[in-house]
C-alpha cells in the first residue's frame, strides 16, 4: 500500500502488482538491450555512439568526435562559436523559463 499524502492521508492501491509491473520493465529494457546490439553489430550503416554524460561533461571533444565521424569539415573557430551559440541560447532558454515561472508564480498570488 502506498500513501498518496497530496489529496488524502487515505491509502490507495496501485492498478497492477510490483511483479508485473517489475516483469513489464524487465522486458522493456531486454527489448531496448536487443535493439541497440542490432544497431552496433550491423555492417551496413556506420554508428557513432554518443553518450550523454561524455556529452555534458565535454562538449568540445564530443562535438570533434561527432564532425569526424560525419566527414564534415570545419575550423576550429566554426566549432567554438557552435559551442558559444549553443551555451548562450541554453542560458537564454533558463533564464527566460525561470522569469515565465516567477512571472506565473507571482500572478497566482
Amino acid at each position: 500500500m502506498l500513501h498518496n499524502f497530496c489529496t488524502t492521508a487515505k491509502p490507495f492501491s496501485l492498478p497492477i502488482s510490483y511483479a508485473k509491473w517489475d516483469k513489464n520493465i524487465k522486458r522493456s529494457a531486454e527489448l531496448w538491450r536487443h535493439h541497440v546490439e542490432n544497431w552496433l553489430q550491423q555492417p551496413r550503416i556506420p554508428v557513432l555512439v554518443i553518450q550523454y554524460e561524455k556529452l555534458k561533461s565535454d562538449l568540445y571533444a564530443q562535438l570533434k568526435r561527432m564532425l569526424h565521424f560525419l566527414k564534415y569539415s570545419y575550423t576550429e573557430e566554426d566549432l567554438r562559436c557552435t559551442i558559444n551559440t549553443t551555451m548562450d541560447r541554453f542560458q537564454q532558454r533558463r533564464i527566460l523559463t525561470l522569469d515565465m515561472m516567477i512571472s506565473t508564480l507571482q500572478s497566482k498570488r
